[in-house]
């Protein structure tokens, strides 16, 4: 909070199975990396996230701002630049309402398309934030 406001908000996924319960992100997370549907999954939280952004701005929360994980394999399926400035441009919002959350391993993959990616989402004017799962550091 700043000034006794809220400026921004942090997207956390939950899975609720009708038979199995509750199961933790690290497992259906891992799941969804092994079998490819992690980017269908990242890309439909992205939306979900911008959506309720632009939701919030519009009921009056003018500086709001969402911080997203986001997959590594993401960045590494190439366009992912696009997909964001796309969704941003959709729901009307600016770069500055959007922090993608990136883990330290995704620092040490240094694949030259993966850095590319990395290079356009930073030419976009998002900021990113490392999230080691402790206190978010932001670039």
């Amino acid at each position: 909070m700043l000034n006794n406001r809220i400026t921004g908000s942090e997207v956390l996924l939950r899975w609720h199975h009708p038979e199995f319960g509750n199961i933790p992100p690290d497992e259906f997370i891992y799941i969804a990396g092994k079998s490819g549907f992690i980017c269908d999954l990242g890309e439909w939280v992205l939306e979900q996230a911008l959506k309720s952004c632009r939701h919030w701005i519009d009921l009056g929360f003018k500086t709001m701002s969402v911080s997203v994980n986001v997959s590594s394999i993401q960045f590494k399926r190439g366009q992912f630049d696009l997909i964001v400035k796309s969704l941003i441009n959709h729901y009307g919002l600016e770069v500055k309402n959007l922090i993608l959350e990136i883990t330290e391993s995704l620092l040490l993959d240094v694949q030259q398309d993966l850095e590319k990616c990395v290079a356009a989402i930073r030419k976009l004017g998002i900021r990113l934030a490392i999230d080691d799962f402790g206190p978010v550091i932001q670039t």
